[in-house]
């Protein structure tokens, strides 16, 4: 997780410095104040730049729910106990934490307790591409339709195990 989020940060930082050169031309070598001029001076190239740079930080927001565990909990605790109904009372029974996970169950990764932490962290990447000033209101509203259909694509499919567990914690510990 940390090594994403450096590599990203030091992508956008270097994003930036380019960037910023545009106002102290001078000192920077002749390349460097090249590329600086053609993004600032363009517009097609200074909405992709930004294009690109709200892609990173979304990335930023989701990729770590990739390394989570989406073992079902409902379904291990159903073979592992053998039965066939799983209910809120059954995993309150267990006495078992969200942050814990269940020792009955085996886990392949971490247990991400709080999966609406991905959820908020892609509301901000939406913030930020509805701030951003370079686009036109069109390629908004297109690339923000196209953040969260795929963050819907991968919370509805891969990873609804997520917060499909987390709901059922929830359930179990309002009892």
């Amino acid at each position: 997780m940390l090594g994403i989020y450096i590599s990203i940060f030091i992508i956008l930082a270097n994003i930036l410095f380019i960037c910023a050169i545009y106002s102290c031309i001078k000192i920077f070598p002749a390349a460097m104040q090249t590329v600086s001029k053609k993004i600032v001076q363009s517009r097609t190239n200074s909405t992709l730049v930004g294009v690109f740079s709200i892609i990173l930080v979304f990335i930023s927001a989701f990729v770590n729910m990739f390394a989570c565990d989406t073992t079902g909990l409902a379904e291990c605790v159903a073979e592992k106990l053998n039965t066939s109904a799983v209910t809120p009372c059954l995993i309150r029974s267990l006495n078992v934490s969200i942050e814990g996970g269940l020792e009955i169950c085996p886990s392949r990764g971490p247990s991400c307790p709080f999966p609406e932490y991905f959820s908020y962290s892609v509301l901000l990447t939406l913030l930020a591409c509805s701030v951003f000033l370079q686009i036109s209101s069109i390629g908004k509203l297109a690339l923000m339709l196209l953040i969260q259909l795929t963050f819907l694509l991968l919370v509805e499919w891969p990873q609804v195990a997520l917060f499909d567990n987390a709901d059922l914690f929830v359930t179990s510990n309002a009892m």
